[in-house]
């Protein structure tokens, strides 16, 4: 009984995805939280563009190669440009030399949004925006201005 009383509860999790509501999962052996709450919960408008822009790609780009890449050790350059071209190749660097100049809190709205589609994917793009940000910040006039290239996106980790 008491684990048809446990399914039960988490199907009902389940179905409340999406929802803007939580839930607290208490069990006799383990103690947890669910959260059924919207991702884009708290999230400014702006913000909400960003991570829809993120999902869209995600979804389309990514997500339908995820098992091929992983399985054949693919590293997806022509993925990596389409989401530079979106601005994701350098999220948080400065838009004198081609970067997006968004925040950290921004760069971590993408970040998860793109995550859904692919996390190894976007591990390489969370690092690329790391080198970036490092060129933009730390480099030299000339470090800085070679980081942006003529194809209109800074290249730092392809």
């Amino acid at each position: 009984m008491a684990v048809m009383g446990t399914l039960s509860l988490v199907n009902r999790l389940c179905s409340c995805i999406g929802r803007n509501q939580r839930l607290i999962f208490n069990h006799p052996l383990r103690r947890g939280i669910a959260s059924c709450i919207d991702p884009a919960y708290g999230l400014t408008d702006e913000q909400k563009e960003f991570q829809k822009v993120a999902f869209d790609f995600a979804t389309n780009e990514m997500a339908p190669h995820m098992t091929e890449w992983d399985e054949k050790e693919i590293f997806p350059v022509e993925t990596m440009r389409k989401a530079a071209q979106l601005g994701f190749g350098g999220i948080y660097v400065n838009p004198d030399v081609g970067g997006s100049g968004l925040s950290r809190l921004d760069t971590s709205v993408i970040f998860e949004a793109l995550s859904t589609g692919c996390v190894s994917t976007t591990a390489y793009i969370s690092i690329h925006n790391m080198c970036t940000w490092m060129i933009d910040t730390f480099g030299n006039t000339e470090q800085r201005e070679k980081l942006y290239v003529d194809i209109g996106y800074p290249v730092a980790g392809w």
